[in-house]
């Protein structure tokens, strides 16, 4: 009797670890609507100073109208969810919901788990919105399983969307 449950237990450890080892179980994340807010501002306010170019000189951002620059604006937004199994096809689209665009870039099939999709910033031009994000491979040894990695965000107001991947 006591044979038979360790044995049972240890049937039950290494399929646990298989499964895992595997990813056949989905590793999506869902942020919570505080830590989405406060992770989204501190990044889009990083990758703003980020993106100023070289030649162009930052200007004081203060409320005052006579400081106009010629910088595209660059638009908060929130990660509503990311993972690794979205749709097989790569690309993205959007709809609107709720006086908000929300956009879901797919990046289609891999061949490993560990692909992550970055996003670099959103500029406002005057037909909409671009979407600037990179593709991050994995960088250590990852599970032999093909994944469909994608991430959903949302942007306060209603844009037509262009998605670009940063090399």
């Amino acid at each position: 009797m006591k044979k038979d449950i360790i044995i049972l237990f240890l049937f039950t450890a290494i399929l646990c670890f298989i499964i895992t080892l595997c990813g056949c179980v989905s590793f999506e994340k869902n942020i919570s609507e505080k830590n989405k807010t406060e992770y989204s501002n501190i990044k889009n306010n990083l990758y703003t100073n980020l993106n100023t170019s070289k030649n162009q000189s930052v200007q004081n951002t203060n409320n005052n109208t006579n400081n106009k620059t010629n910088l595209p604006k660059t638009l908060n937004y929130e990660i509503i969810a990311y993972g690794a199994f979205g749709e097989k096809n790569s690309g993205y689209y959007y709809y609107y919901k709720d006086n908000k665009t929300v956009i879901v870039i797919n990046l289609g099939e891999m061949p490993t788990a560990g692909y992550k999709i970055e996003i670099i910033n959103i500029t406002e031009t005057v037909n909409g919105i671009i979407v600037y994000y990179k593709v991050i491979p994995p960088k250590e040894f990852a599970a032999m399983v093909i994944t469909y990695p994608y991430i959903k965000l949302s942007v306060n107001g209603t844009y037509k969307v262009e998605c670009k991947e940063v090399k």
